[in-house]
């Protein structure tokens, strides 16, 4: 038997992909494949919820290569943290997960320097991804009192956009609302 996700063989998607799909086709937002998904896989329910949470576009921030970049890395971090910062932590869980990703630039973006936000937001999809850095941690613990500050900084000068990755796509999220939102769900 051939089954297929997406035309790809079943065998070769990762629990990440699968839970990803039932993000995006709405299975976290229905109570009935919640209370499926709850009782047969519940590891599966937990990465699409935390999925859900790191792809909300209110966790994005989009750092784009503008003429005479006087944006420097620290800028980016200040709302980085204050994304971190000001989440709320129902249930005590303040796990943070923050992704940086190199996004190619395309053939008609030139030298970069003419690209607008909304220009960048709808060809977000179409950019290939050029490298991807992922830091994870506790916020009181790592954030607050460790040196994840330090870390996503390191991961920043790396990921400055220039002419051939114009565009850095950083998410940051706070995994205790998406354990909020599957409470609220199943009352």
């Amino acid at each position: 038997m051939d089954e297929k996700l997406n035309s790809r063989p079943l065998a070769d998607v990762s629990s990440h992909q699968i839970a990803l799909w039932l993000s995006q086709m709405g299975f976290t937002r229905k109570r009935w494949s919640l209370r499926f998904l709850l009782a047969v896989f519940p590891d599966l329910l937990e990465t699409a919820l935390c999925l859900e949470e790191i792809y909300r576009t209110s966790n994005m921030v989009l750092w784009i290569l503008e003429p005479e970049d006087e944006g420097t890395s620290n800028d980016v971090l200040m709302m980085v943290d204050e994304m971190i910062e000001r989440a709320p932590t129902p249930f005590g869980n303040d796990n943070f997960v923050i992704i940086v990703e190199r996004r190619l630039s395309l053939p008609g973006d030139g030298d970069g320097s003419e690209l607008l936000q909304q220009e960048v937001e709808s060809t977000l999809a179409h950019r290939a991804l050029a490298d991807s850095m992922v830091l994870r941690g506790n916020r009181w613990k790592d954030w607050k009192h460790g040196d994840s500050k330090q870390r996503l900084l390191e991961m920043l000068d790396k990921a400055f956009p220039s002419v051939e990755a114009s565009v850095t796509l950083i998410r940051a999220a706070v995994l205790g609302r998406s354990f909020a939102r599957l409470a609220a769900r199943l009352s």
